[in-house]
């Protein structure tokens, strides 16, 4: 993320496959582990890593995928598709600045 991208926003960024939501990673640098919410503030880049785990049903509140093939189908092959979402019942004061750079797939070991 780039520069001030998140400050005092609930500005969630969303990670489907092939527009179906079996399965949906959610980035919220805002919310803590137990749902809490606060102000965030992104300086400069900084380097995102979404694990497998973090790909759930039940609109990214469920079961995490079990392997590649459960997110991938058999086929191993798709669209990605990256969206953002504002939870918050008003408009943010910044809006969303955001730039994505790099993305890849690696095995984590």
């Amino acid at each position: 993320m780039n520069g001030n991208s998140f400050i005092n926003s609930r500005t969630s960024i969303f990670i489907i496959k092939d527009y179906k939501w079996d399965y949906l990673a959610r980035y919220e640098p805002w919310k803590d582990a137990n749902g809490n919410r606060s102000n965030y503030t992104a300086n400069g880049w900084r380097t995102v890593t979404i694990p497998l785990s973090m790909f759930r049903t039940g609109n990214g509140l469920g079961t995490s995928a079990g392997s590649l093939t459960d997110l991938l189908r058999n086929n191993g092959s798709g669209q990605i598709i990256i969206y953002t979402t504002n939870e918050a019942s008003s408009p943010t004061g910044t809006g969303l600045n955001a730039a994505i750079d790099n993305i890849r797939v690696v095995r984590i070991q």
